[in-house]
C-alpha cells in the first residue's frame, strides 16, 4: 500500500505510540465522565427513594394510628380489603381510594362505612357491585355517583360509599 509522501512521517513507531497513548487517554477520559455522572444520577435517585421511604414510613404511622381508632380487628379490615380487592380482580377495573371511617351503631347492629372510587366502563362498574353483595362480607350501598370529567369519556369513575355490617 503506498501513501502520499506528506503522510509517510506518520508511520514512524513513536508517532503511532503517541497516537495510541492519546487515543487511550480520551477513552479514559471519557468513561470516567460517563461513571461520574451515573454516580451522581444514581446518587439522586437514591435521594429520592429515601424521601419515598420517609413518606412511606409517616403514612403508615398514619395508618396505623386510624386502624388502632377504627376499633376492628385486624382479620376483619382484611377480609373487607381482600373482597374489595377480589371483586376488582374479577371486573377487569381499577381501583383508586379505599377510605373507611369509625364503626357505627345503626338499627341494632355495627356498621363500618366505606367509601371506594373505581375506574372502568359501565358493565365492569356493575359487575363489581355484583360480585360485592354476593360476598360473605355484608354490604350496603348507600350512594353511588358516577362521573366521566376526569377521563375525558375514555372510562367512569365511580365513587361507591356504602356500609359494611358487622352483626
Amino acid at each position: 500500500m503506498r501513501f502520499p509522501d506528506q503522510f509517510r512521517h506518520l508511520i514512524k513507531p513513536g508517532f503511532i505510540i503517541t497516537a495510541i497513548i492519546w487515543l487511550i487517554t480520551v477513552m479514559l477520559l471519557l468513561t470516567a465522565v460517563q461513571t461520574i455522572t451515573n454516580n451522581r444520577a444514581y446518587h439522586n435517585r437514591i435521594n429520592g427513594l429515601n424521601r419515598e421511604i420517609t413518606m412511606l414510613e409517616a403514612r403508615q404511622k398514619e395508618i396505623e394510628s386510624k386502624k388502632i381508632l377504627l376499633n376492628i380487628t385486624d382479620e376483619k379490615l382484611s377480609l373487607i380489603l381482600a373482597d374489595l380487592m377480589k371483586a376488582g380482580k374479577k371486573a377487569n377495573l381499577m381501583l383508586g381510594e379505599i377510605s373507611i371511617a369509625e364503626e357505627k351503631e345503626r338499627e341494632g347492629y355495627r356498621v363500618l362505612p366505606v367509601t371506594v372510587v373505581i375506574k372502568g366502563n359501565y358493565n365492569q362498574i356493575v359487575r363489581f357491585i355484583n360480585i360485592l353483595e354476593r360476598e360473605e362480607q355484608r354490604l350496603q350501598f348507600q350512594t353511588i355517583d358516577f362521573s366521566t370529567r376526569e377521563t375525558a369519556g375514555t372510562a367512569i369513575i365511580a365513587k361507591l360509599k356504602a356500609d359494611f355490617i358487622n352483626l
